[in-house]
């Protein structure tokens, strides 16, 4: 019995240096309680380790992992260059549509005649005599509008033209569409 003291003894004692050794490294890694844990919890007799289970190694890297991005982690500077972001596409998208309806309306210029041309600026002025419509002098100013309209229909896509804009137009075009078949 004493042989197989002397004989366990320097293994037993290596292998409790082994374990401290090891302990201290994760204690000193930053996790103190799982360091305690595996110097205090006996292996079940079962031979189930609660203290270090199976999959210990991918716990040990995402705890490393999340403790590592979260000493860097730049929340608030992230969130702002986010909302800039969010703000200067929407700046940009506003400027894209700036350009095309200019680009378009100069396309649009590049091609008229000067009928055209002199229809679309008596068009502009009715409009803006119209103003929001309202006004006591809008009913006298539409049919001006409209006319000049029929003038400069040709050069102007409807694209450009608002919903109102195109409904006046179209209302207009029935109703001399119609006038013409009565009088023939």
């Amino acid at each position: 019995m004493s042989s197989l003291k002397s004989t366990l003894a320097p293994t037993c004692s290596s292998n409790l240096a082994t374990v401290n050794d090891l302990c201290g490294r994760i204690g000193r890694a930053g996790d103190q309680k799982w360091a305690a844990r595996l110097r205090s919890q006996v292996t079940s007799s079962t031979g189930d380790d609660e203290a270090l289970p199976v999959s210990w190694r991918e716990a040990w890297n995402w705890a490393r992992i999340k403790s590592h991005l979260a000493s860097i982690e730049a929340g608030e500077e992230l969130l702002t260059l986010s909302q800039r972001r969010r703000d200067l596409e929407k700046l940009l998208a506003q400027q894209y549509e700036q350009l095309v309806a200019k680009s378009a309306w100069l396309q649009t210029k590049a091609q008229a005649t000067a009928k055209v041309l002199s229809a679309l600026e008596s068009y502009r002025v009715a409009v803006r005599k119209i103003g929001q419509g309202t006004g006591p002098n809008a009913t006298r100013y539409r049919p001006d509008a409209q006319r000049a309209m029929l003038d400069a229909q040709g050069a102007i896509p409807c694209w450009v033209m608002s919903h109102a804009k195109v409904c006046d137009r179209m209302y207009l075009v029935r109703s001399v569409k119609l006038a013409e078949l009565s009088m023939t």
